[in-house]
């Protein structure tokens, strides 16, 4: 019985310490998404880079109004990563040239973190 119980106890700080130090998933209308942890000069906060809310101008779409999605998410989505900036001209550069993409009506979310201590289990 002791025995029981230690496991279930080393169990227990596992899940709390290991679900404080992963990255947040937050399921919402059309899906999960994956995020990351950032440490700020004050607090830490979770950070979502990418998350789509429109189809993508491209192709076909290209110079049109933007068309809701309407297709769930049928895994995890990876909001970890930042995308590819919008077309944009540099006139920094002694050639100006267009750098960017046209695929770039991307959401970026940032929360404060939230811990387990906020919910009531």
């Amino acid at each position: 019985m002791i025995k029981l119980l230690i496991v279930m106890f080393l169990c227990g700080i596992s899940v709390a310490l290991n679900d404080d130090q992963s990255d947040p998933v937050v399921c919402y209308s059309m899906g999960c998404v994956r995020g990351k942890n950032y440490v700020g000069n004050i607090k830490p906060y979770e950070g979502f880079f990418g998350i789509p809310y429109v189809k993508q101008p491209v192709g076909d779409l290209r110079l049109k109004d933007p068309q809701p999605i309407t297709e769930k998410f049928t895994e995890i989505y990876n909001a970890t990563e930042e995308k590819m900036f919008c077309a944009q001209k540099n006139y920094l550069l002694p050639n100006p040239s267009v750098i960017g993409v046209e695929d770039c009506l991307y959401l970026y979310v940032y929360r404060p973190k939230v811990s387990l201590e906020h919910f009531i289990i």
